[in-house]
């Protein structure tokens, strides 16, 4: 036993060095243990200690969320566990390691929901055809080849609204009306004027077969909804490929010529795209449209802006306005803008699957915004939500709240707020530390001032969406045009659509209708405009 005489003139400094390095040592310890890697939390479900079961996705992640923070793990009821990761730094660092996260399995295992042979899944998913339909999508859907797509996306929606107007019709369901013109004018645009019309609820049914068709359990009903679009694919790509779009003539030379597909592969391989093309935006612009009945002074303002763009660009009419893309960036009508940025952060949960292919460390703010260490293992199934980083529940330090009053529509887990990002209406703050991001909605982290994003709509890394301008350039445009055309009001106390919460995954689907008269307006904007 150690015994130290205090009343010797070493004693006193003895006893302090002892304490000194004893102390050093714990908090060595405790540094150690607080910075080794731990696996994510993993969700439980006993009544007492966990999180038990709530009956939909939406309120399954936002119980599980407030308890096990952004990241953790969850077994479902398939029997699958996914890694879910809803948090701004991890999210950064498996972005930055594509090689690790990698998004060949998913491809492999959703390839029979296109009808894409085994060979050309295995191209996808392990031989660089993932890359390859990256860097091809980024070319054919930007620059004056989206220019042109977006003309004809704009003409089909004045001939359909158009057609609308002369059938007379006064009642109609809002969700619904958007939903299939939006759907079937980016479908036309991409094909041909002859695509055949009524297709959209086929459409819907086979989007949500995804999970089915990757689990390898489609129902007979969900391979015929497949079967059903592959065919109208077919037919118009058979019978007037040099009609179609020139994103379709490029696709189908490119998957022959350039990477050696067989026909029908390549015709799967367009089906493919086209669905990325067509699920997001027409449900967005629904959203976004039911939201401006019941926000006339929103509505009134966006109608004032354009308009008043329409004179800044030289143009007569919203139709001429909005077919050009450059006339619809954010500067131009920033309210507009605006309303369209904070209805994706409302009704969308954008999620993506990636599979973990090697061990990794990743970085995650904890819940006092400090950096901690978690282990993903080889073979986890990881689940990203970027859509829980825009949320203001569990990130209030970047989504604030501000002077303008907002309002939590019925179902949505986010209160919406019409000034969020609208620069003339929210003060920008500053960027220092962990703290609120500026307008483009990045912090800079750490002593290296490392950019992390705080605004994630479209993903984010080398897999970002390479069709989001085009997206919301079509939700600007239609939201001007059917506002232009009608005067749309809500049927007595009816309320805004609540979404599904048993589908909360990407753009949101509605629960319920949301029926509206329509009449034509009597101001015509080429008058307004030249007043």
């Amino acid at each position: 036993m150690l015994r130290i005489e205090l009343d010797t003139p070493w004693g006193l400094p003895l006893v302090l060095a002892v304490v000194l390095v004893a102390s050093s040592i714990l908090v060595s310890r405790n540094r150690s243990a607080s910075d080794t890697p731990q696996r994510p939390p993993i969700v439980s479900t006993h009544p007492i200690f966990g999180v038990s079961e709530k009956g939909n996705l939406r309120d399954n992640w936002a119980a599980r969320r407030r308890k096990y923070g952004t990241v953790f793990m969850a077994t479902e009821s398939t029997g699958v566990t996914f890694v879910h990761v809803g948090d701004a730094l991890a999210l950064k660092d498996i972005a930055d390691r594509p090689e690790i996260f990698s998004i060949g399995p998913v491809h492999l295992s959703s390839a029979p929901m296109f009808g894409v042979t085994p060979p050309t899944a295995q191209w996808m998913a392990f031989q660089g055809g993932a890359s390859a339909l990256v860097s091809l999508s980024a070319q054919i859907f930007s620059g004056s080849k989206l220019a042109t797509l977006h003309e004809s996306f704009v003409s089909s929606v004045v001939s359909r609204l158009s057609s609308l107007a002369q059938s007379g019709s006064d009642q109609i369901e809002l969700f619904k009306l958007v939903t299939e013109t939006t759907y079937e004018s980016t479908m036309e645009a991409l094909f041909t004027p002859t695509f055949p019309r009524g297709t959209y609820r086929a459409f819907h049914e086979w989007d949500l077969a995804l999970v089915e068709f990757c689990n390898g359990c489609p129902s007979p009903a969900s391979v015929q909804a497949r079967d059903g679009m592959l065919k109208l694919v077919r037919e118009q790509i058979d019978t007037q490929l040099s009609e179609c779009s020139v994103q379709v003539r490029e696709q189908m030379e490119t998957f022959q010529g350039s990477f050696g597909q067989p026909y029908e592969d390549a015709v799967a391989l367009v089906l493919r795209n086209t669905w990325l093309a067509a699920v997001q935006a027409p449900l967005s612009a629904a959203w976004l449209n039911c939201l401006l009945v019941h926000r006339p002074e929103d509505l009134k303002t966006i109608l004032t802006e354009a308009r008043e763009a329409c004179k800044s660009v030289g143009v007569q009419t919203i139709a001429e306005l909005v077919s050009n893309l450059e006339n619809l960036r954010p500067d131009l009508m920033p309210t507009l803008d605006a309303l369209v940025s904070e209805t994706v952060r409302v009704w969308a949960a954008q999620t993506v699957p990636r599979v973990c292919v090697q061990d990794s460390v990743i970085r995650s703010f904890d819940k006092k915004g400090r950096v901690r260490h978690l282990q993903f293992k080889a073979g986890d199934i990881v689940q990203l939500a970027f859509w829980n980083v825009n949320s203001s529940e569990i990130n209030p330090q970047w989504w604030p709240t501000t002077n303008s009053p907002s309002i939590r529509y019925p179902g949505t887990l986010e209160p919406f707020d019409s000034t969020r990002f609208n620069p003339r209406g929210c003060a920008d703050a500053s960027a220092s530390g962990n703290g609120t991001p500026k307008q483009n909605h990045t912090i800079k982290h750490g002593i290296n001032k490392e950019t992390v994003r705080t605004w994630l709509p479209f993903g984010i890394g080398s897999r970002v969406c390479p069709g989001r301008f085009w997206a919301v350039a079509e939700i600007k445009a239609f939201t001007l045009l059917l506002f232009d055309t009608f005067d749309v009001l809500p049927e007595r106390d009816a309320n805004m659509p609540a979404p599904d919460p048993m589908l909360w995954g990407g753009a949101l689907h509605a629960e319920d209708d949301m029926n509206v008269h329509l009449t034509l307006r009597s101001l015509p904007t080429q008058a307004a405009a030249s007043a």
